[in-house]
């Protein structure tokens, strides 16, 4: 129960700078950059470290509130490097209006998500995977040519013939 309520609380906080980046962003499509993810897992630290001392409905809400905040002034103060929204008309009733506002939120989510999956499965992966494997044998040379024979055995069959790949 523990581990649902961190991840409950760091979601949520992640909705609550979320929120906040789009309502600065004003009429701008938000891109999260390297410093909005390190202020991410900033406030992620800060609430669960505070999550016993608040509790836990308290620290929903405090938490909600201090991501809204830093993701509203944050954003705010680099609109400019923001892209213009393609079409800025005025919504037409409460609805629309959450529907665009939903739209970029959900938008800068995503990208977060990605950015944070790139940086925690696949760059260490990849990273592996280039240090460690050689595939093709090339790290190690034994001479001056990589050719391998292809080992065929002395006599092969009609099913093998017909056996491709």
């Amino acid at each position: 129960m523990e581990l649902a309520s961190n991840v409950a609380l760091v979601l949520l906080t992640l909705t609550g700078y979320s929120a906040g980046v789009a309502l600065g962003a004003r009429n701008r499509i938000p891109v999260p950059g390297l410093l909005d993810l390190m202020v991410i897992v900033l406030l992620w630290v800060g609430a669960i470290s505070t999550r016993a001392t608040l509790g836990r409905w308290l620290a929903i809400g405090v938490w909600v509130l201090i991501g809204l905040m830093v993701g509203l002034m944050l954003a705010y103060a680099r609109r400019t490097q923001y892209t213009k929204a393609e079409h800025n008309t005025p919504a037409a009733n409460l609805w629309q209006a959450w529907k665009v506002f939903a739209r970029r939120m959900g938008n800068y989510q995503g990208r977060v998500f990605m950015a944070l999956l790139y940086f925690t499965v696949v760059l260490p992966f990849g990273a592996v995977a280039t240090f460690l494997g050689d595939p093709l044998g090339i790290k190690r040379k034994r001479s001056a040519s990589n050719w391998q024979p292809k080992q065929m055995s002395t006599k092969p069959s009609i099913e093998e013939a017909g056996r491709q790949y």
